[in-house]
Formats: structure tokens, C-alpha cells, sequence
């Protein structure tokens, strides 16, 4: 069984950023809310920085119910845990995966992919994650093959569309 996991930058990113983030907004909402007695134009700055404290943390709340911190991964399952403040762990048998949507899924490489499982488990899975390739490799090898084909199917269809959109602009060259 082999372990994938972020580094230290990915880590930091995907479920630390929106405490440093929260702190900045926080400030100037505060510095917003003390200039409210000077202008009246304050409340734009109220507002703006209370809906980016929502937004923000919005994102780091889904990013921490969907992305494990750690994924172990043999032939015939997953197993992912270390969820950010949780202690739950989702064994994954990757015959029952379902489908496989977003990064490069869906023409969007910097993007996360989601595996949704026959229970409707959801879990992301990042590029930042160590080793992603491989990752990707052995879940891929190892999933029904009706859905391989599927993707593959996929696949296929964005690279048309890409050269196309490629041959499209050189020739306007």
C-alpha cells in the first residue's frame, strides 16, 4: 500500500490559507467599521470584507470535507484520512467508484478531480498532492472498465476540441 500526501506548501494551501486570509479581512473590516464615523462610503468596505470572510471560509469548510490529507492506495482500494479537524477515514473500494469529474476530466488540468463512489462519497483530490501522477495511474488502472472508457471517451473529445480551437487561431495568424 502506498501513502500519498501533500507537502507542506499544498498542505498550507488547502486547509490553512483561510486562517491568515480571515485575519486580513477581519482587520479591515474592523478599520472600516472605525471609519464609519468619517464617511458614510465605509460600508462599502463593511460589506466587500464581510462577504470575502464568507466566501473564503465557505471554501476552506468544503475543501475540508472533501480533500483528505493523506490517501492510502493499493489495486483494490483507497483509503483516505486525515481530513482537516476531523478524525474520519473512507475505505474506497476502486471498482466502486462511480465517476470521475473536474481537472483534467472536464479540461480544467489545474483543477482538482472528484471521485464519487456507489455510497455518493465525494472526495477531491488535488494536483498539489504529492506524486499525483502516479496517483492517478493506479486509481485509473484499477477502476471499472465501463468507466475507463468513459473517460477515455472524454479525453478524447477535449483534445478535439483543442486542436480544433489550436487550428482555429493559427489560422487567423
Amino acid at each position: 500500500m502506498k501513502t500519498y500526501k501533500y507537502g507542506f506548501l499544498g498542505k498550507f494551501i488547502f486547509f490553512y490559507l483561510n486562517i491568515p486570509l480571515t485575519l486580513a479581512f477581519a482587520g479591515y473590516l474592523a478599520a472600516s467599521v472605525l471609519m464609519l464615523e468619517e464617511s458614510w462610503k465605509a460600508w462599502i468596505g463593511i460589506v466587500f470584507n464581510g462577504i470575502m470572510i464568507f466566501v473564503v471560509n465557505a471554501f476552506y469548510l468544503r475543501n475540508y470535507s472533501l480533500f483528505p490529507g493523506k490517501i492510502d492506495l493499493d489495486s483494490e482500494k483507497m483509503i483516505c484520512h486525515d481530513f482537516a479537524f476531523s478524525q474520519r477515514k473512507i475505505e474506497i473500494k476502486l471498482q466502486e467508484i462511480r465517476e470521475i469529474r473536474g481537472g483534467i476530466f472536464d479540461a480544467t488540468p489545474s483543477r482538482p478531480f472528484y471521485l464519487r463512489t456507489a455510497d455518493d462519497d465525494v472526495i477531491g483530490i488535488s494536483r498539489m498532492i504529492k506524486d499525483n501522477k502516479s496517483l492517478l495511474t493506479m486509481i485509473l488502472k484499477n477502476i471499472d472498465e465501463q468507466l475507463y472508457s468513459e473517460l477515455l471517451d472524454r479525453m478524447k473529445e477535449i483534445a478535439e476540441k483543442t486542436r480544433g480551437r489550436k487550428k482555429t487561431d493559427s489560422s487567423k495568424g
